[in-house]
């Protein structure tokens, strides 16, 4: 199932990794998500995408950082997406993803409730 992806991934340009603005396919990306991880995981498509960018080409940053937003949105806990994320892929973007998110789920403005995510 991890080639399969990596095939459809392969046929998308530039604009098909887009997240935000006009050309937001996030609706697509989390759709073909949601079908791919009942079968490999979220390990298996973050090594499909890493698979891309050293077979094909190197995806946007702004994507690098919103699946790390959305892995976090479909665990039950930070320290699960923490210990997804936390590979040394994607230039780790998506580990920054997934702390950034639990931060502000959480509230910047209190300090005790950031620590608490550390330790």
């Amino acid at each position: 199932k991890k080639n399969e992806l990596k095939k459809i991934f392969s046929g998308y340009d530039e604009d098909d990794w887009s997240v935000e603005g006009e050309n937001d396919n996030s609706a697509v990306l989390k759709s073909l998500f949601d079908e791919y991880e009942i079968y490999i995981g979220w390990n298996g498509i973050f090594d499909a995408l890493v698979e891309h960018e050293e077979d094909y080409s190197k995806l946007p940053r702004e994507f690098k950082h919103w699946i790390g937003e959305e892995l976090y949105s479909r665990t039950d806990t930070p320290k699960h997406g923490v210990e997804i994320a936390s590979r040394n892929i994607l230039k780790k973007a998506p580990l920054h993803g997934v702390v950034w998110s639990a931060i502000e789920d959480k509230g910047l403005e209190d300090l005790d409730a950031m620590f608490s995510l550390v330790f």
